[in-house]
């Protein structure tokens, strides 16, 4: 081969070396940071969607502002909620299907195979599961906690103490020592009533005849019987109530179910509204509720069939919540625009990086034709097995070089300049070591599959040249005509 083909061929050699080192750059570009997939393994490799699920949570938590039930009728059954549900619908599963189309939409724009950059968050599905969060918080607390957090007292008009709801569904024995205790009370009061009637339409000689025996009144100045009822009032009026509990038990009894049945057509007509309580199906729950507590505490109802109502509003009441406040982030929130919220524009965005993504594109498609064009060139230049798979071996070998030299050097040089702090450092520090890590992997590992290649090229080469090609035929030949 004379001199100007020798020099042709190294020219060619040299053409091809360093096209495939750009080469492996730029696969290995689109075998990472180009690759969508390999940007959301990255993310799930990391923990990515948890740091980013820690950082929603806390601007939902912001945005509460401690309250899920902001907006419910002034916070009503907020201290059962405390903005927890909604808080805990920010799951990472969530996050990655919000994250990830979003990547998707990011690479097809770069890649050009989109003309528009239309990012969206679909708050959905985070409404659903803060609305089923709230339904459960509600079901999990205690009747006692619920009646007592609901607008109004239903037992405001009996004489109840403040635990007496929680009484009430303590179990069966201490939902009978409730109401029983509730009777004996709303008739004391019926009987003192009587007793204070009584005692204040009577005479003196009629009040001091009930405890004195015998008594004469004309023994006794009218002074003389003021200062003796004054006295003994506590012991009149103890026989007043034995006297009425004996003659008019039975009107007593009476009297205090009417007293129950007047309250309990009143508990019915008195309930919270819509206004109240933020929505109409909110107050249609709360009053279930209410009502059924009522009508356990002043009818003859087993304690079964009072759980069972109880039950069955506290789950109505549930439902309600997490509907209403499902309906409440629809109504407010639905689907975010990303471009409007940050500011980014559907066309035009990203400019520059979408050049350069699409001359990496273009390189993809260009490279590997130059490269066979190259080695194609040698071999019409030198018309030899030999120098060609030598060539393409040395190119090989010397084009793995800066990538396993200068790759690492440049991927710690980045790190060097990335000055991330606070709470950027502790979510995007391990991200984007991730991406770099996998950067450097991927082109490492094309870069040692090259040198590899490289050698084997090399040694197709020597084995040709020292016709180890030709001995490797005649022994196949020779073991084939045995």
């Amino acid at each position: 081969m004379s001199i100007a083909r020798t020099a042709a061929v190294v020219f060619l050699g040299i053409l091809l070396t360093l096209t495939l080192a750009g080469g492996n750059i730029v696969f290995a570009a689109h075998g990472s940071v180009l690759d969508p997939g390999f940007v959301t393994e990255t993310l799930e490799e990391e923990d990515g969607y948890a740091a980013f699920t820690e950082q929603m949570r806390a601007a939902v938590r912001n945005a509460t502002d401690g309250g899920a039930a902001d907006g419910q009728g002034d916070g009503v059954f907020g201290s059962l909620i405390e903005g927890q549900p909604i808080q805990d619908a920010v799951t990472p599963a969530y996050v990655e299907s919000q994250v990830d189309p979003n990547v998707q939409t990011v690479y097809a724009y770069l890649h050009g195979n989109s003309r528009t950059l239309n990012l969206t968050l679909d708050t959905r599905p985070l409404a659903e599961n803060a609305g089923e969060n709230v339904a459960q918080s509600i079901r999990n607390s205690t009747v006692s906690e619920l009646v007592t957090a609901a607008p109004g007292d239903p037992f405001e008009e009996l004489p109840v103490e403040a635990s007496f709801v929680a009484e009430l569904n303590d179990g069966p024995e201490s939902y009978a020592a409730a109401k029983s205790a509730l009777r004996s009370d709303i008739r004391t009061e019926i009987v003192d009533a009587r007793v204070d009637a009584e005692f204040e339409d009577a005479t003196n000689d009629q009040l001091l005849a009930l405890v004195i025996p015998d008594y004469d009144p004309d023994e006794y100045t009218e002074a003389e019987k003021r200062q003796m009822v004054d006295e003994r009032e506590p012991e009149i009026r103890d026989a007043i109530r034995q006297r009425i509990e004996q003659e008019a038990d039975g009107q007593i009894e009476t009297a205090v179910e009417n007293r129950l049945d007047t309250f309990r057509e009143r508990a019915a007509s008195g309930q919270p509204t819509a206004d109240a309580v933020g929505d109409e199906d909110i107050a249609t729950a709360v009053s279930d509720l209410q009502l059924a507590v009522v009508t356990g505490a002043t009818t003859d109802q087993s304690y079964e069939a009072y759980r069972a109502n109880v039950t069955s509003a506290r789950d109505e009441l549930g439902s309600a919540m997490g509907g209403f406040l499902t309906q409440q982030m629809n109504n407010e929130v639905g689907i975010v625009d990303l471009n409007e919220a940050m500011d980014i524009p559907r066309e035009g965005a990203l400019e520059q990086p979408r050049t350069i993504v699409g001359y990496l594109d273009l390189s993809a498609i260009v490279i590997p034709i130059l490269g066979l064009l190259l080695i194609g060139g040698v071999w019409f230049l030198s018309r030899s097995a030999v120098t060609t798979a030598a060539t393409l071996g040395v190119s090989l070998l010397l084009a793995s070089i800066p990538a396993l030299i200068g790759v690492p050097i440049a991927a710690d040089r980045v790190r060097g300049e990335l000055d991330l702090e606070g709470e950027a450092a502790e979510t995007l520090g391990p991200i984007i070591e991730g991406l770099l890590q996998g950067v450097v992997d991927t082109v490492t590992g094309q870069a040692l599959l090259l040198a590899l290649i490289g050698l084997g090229s090399v040694g197709v080469a020597v084995g040709i040249h020292y016709g180890l090609d030709e001995r490797l035929r005649e022994e196949w030949s020779a073991r084939k005509g045995q």
